[in-house]
């Protein structure tokens, strides 16, 4: 007797079958097709470091936004603007001025303005770290004639949209070169104290 093999034509073994595309009906509506896309397909959220620098973009009251507002007024010519940006009970610091209060630090920059001639103020993207910000400014300017450019670098601590301490940096010894070329040897002898004195008298 012969062995009996298998059925000719028999079906081969094969891997279960793919299952069908959800199908929606046209009348389901947009919606519905946007729900039935892979997952795959989905484009995931803005990082939230995005998100927050896209906030603090927007946010008119955030120590980058005052930061800006402050430079460009100043550029602009506008003490009165960027006074406004200062806390009633703000300091300021820099090498010729040491400030205690918002109202002081305001008339500070109108009486230079007043007393120097600035032609150009331009100032780097702030840099942000929680209420404290940093913002490199340069700016050129005559002052009794003589053109000074001064590269200074701000760091300031913004609170609730105003700024509560603000402290340049800058080197008064070059600056000093400039402002007041082509004084006398008797006169830079003074030192600093003394003319830093006369310059604060001149100002406020």
């Amino acid at each position: 007797m012969s062995r009996i093999g298998p059925a000719t034509g028999s079906v081969p073994r094969s891997s279960a079958p793919t299952p069908p595309a959800t199908q929606v009906p046209a009348s389901a509506g947009p919606k519905a097709a946007v729900a039935a896309k892979p997952a795959d397909d989905f484009v995931g959220p803005a990082s939230t470091a995005s998100a927050a620098a896209a906030i603090g973009a927007s946010d008119p009251t955030s120590p980058a936004a005052v930061a800006d507002r402050f430079y460009d007024a100043l550029a602009n010519h506008d003490t009165a603007t960027a006074g406004e940006q200062y806390a009633p009970n703000a300091t300021f610091q820099d090498p010729i001025f040491d400030l205690t209060s918002g109202a002081d630090a305001a008339k500070m920059w109108s009486g230079l303005f007043n007393t120097a001639h600035l032609q150009k103020m331009t100032h780097d993207a702030p840099v942000v770290n929680g209420n404290e910000v940093t913002v490199a400014w340069h700016a050129d300017y005559t002052v009794n004639g003589n053109k000074v450019h001064n590269d200074a670098v701000a760091h300031m601590t913004v609170v609730d949209g105003k700024i509560v301490s603000h402290q340049d940096t800058w080197d008064w010894k070059k600056w000093a070169t400039q402002a007041l070329a082509p004084a006398p040897g008797w006169l830079l002898s003074l030192g600093k104290p003394v003319l830093n004195a006369v310059i604060r008298a001149q100002t406020m």
